[in-house]
């Protein structure tokens, strides 16, 4: 679990050097802030840290490539990308563009879940007929009705349980969060580990509502189909990395134990006028 104040004790890197000096230049992509997995300070000689900045430099070394970091806003990233101002992106973000079909992603490096929260001051008690934020083209494919469907328990028995939501898009972290503080949304939904750093930092202004729905594409580095090779070597690195404990040693840095979650698992349904369709297959047991 993220540990509040411990980016600052872990590695600092400047943008324009790491890894080797052999070989051409790569162009990163990452966010700007999204803390825990990037974070970056600075004008003048500006620096990045994070979950995805040391989960990046290790790649960079393996492949034998000098890596340049790029910070930008989400929205700006995948137009960077898709324009060729950047080889790659990495976000900590578990992506969902609106054509996959014309990327390529990395194995994933990261598992994740999406957690939902609310303020406090909302005082809901549950998800049902309410309007979730979602930053556009992560974690869901683009539908603005989803069913959130999950077992509950009542009278010693669990049953099967349905709310309805409504999704709201945005183009940003910024954005979707300012909808929350302005109630534009009764709630958001990120990645588990930006939903903690968040919620640990409101000092009890946002709380985690309802059950958390797993990502079983995780989080991945995206480029585009011109870059074959490149996510080739990507992927080979980190198995590489897995394989001599690197990945796991930045974990723990990062996360502290690794231990399967406590909550209650949901999974997702598009409503019409889309097919029923499972985000994430699966059956619930007795």
């Amino acid at each position: 679990m993220f540990r509040k104040g411990l980016l600052l004790l872990l590695c600092l890197l400047s943008f324009n050097s790491f890894s080797s000096n052999n070989g051409d230049l790569l162009k990163i992509g990452i966010l700007y802030f999204n803390p825990p997995f990037a974070e970056v300070v600075g004008s003048n000689t500006p620096i990045a840290f994070g979950f995805n900045v040391e989960i990046i430099k290790n790649i960079c070394t393996i492949i034998n490539k000098q890596c340049e970091l790029v910070p930008m806003r989400f929205d700006k990233l995948l137009q960077a990308l898709d324009n060729n101002r950047i080889d790659a992106m990495i976000v900590g973000i578990s992506l969902m563009p609106e054509r996959p079909e014309n990327y390529l992603f990395s194995y994933p490096y990261f598992i994740s879940e999406a957690v939902f929260f609310t303020l406090r001051s909302n005082q809901l008690t549950d998800l049902n007929n309410q309007t979730i934020g979602i930053v556009k083209n992560t974690l869901f494919p683009l539908s603005d009705r989803y069913d959130l469907v999950f077992k509950t328990r009542k009278e010693k028995k669990y049953l099967n349980h349905k709310d309805e939501l409504r999704f709201k898009f945005y183009n940003n972290l910024p954005e979707l969060l300012m909808a929350l503080n302005t109630h534009q949304v009764n709630a958001v939904v990120l990645d588990a580990g930006a939903a903690s750093y968040w919620i640990n930092l409101s000092s009890r202004q946002y709380v985690q509502i309802g059950p958390v729905v797993a990502r079983k594409s995780g989080l991945r580095i995206m480029t585009t189909k011109n870059h074959v090779q490149l996510i080739s070597r990507i992927n080979n690195a980190l198995l590489e990395m897995e394989k001599d404990r690197t990945l796991l040693d930045i974990y723990r840095q990062y996360w502290g134990a690794l231990t399967p979650s406590t909550h209650v698992q949901g999974y997702l349904i598009r409503q019409s006028p889309h097919k029923y369709q499972f985000i994430i297959p699966g059956a619930f047991n007795d």
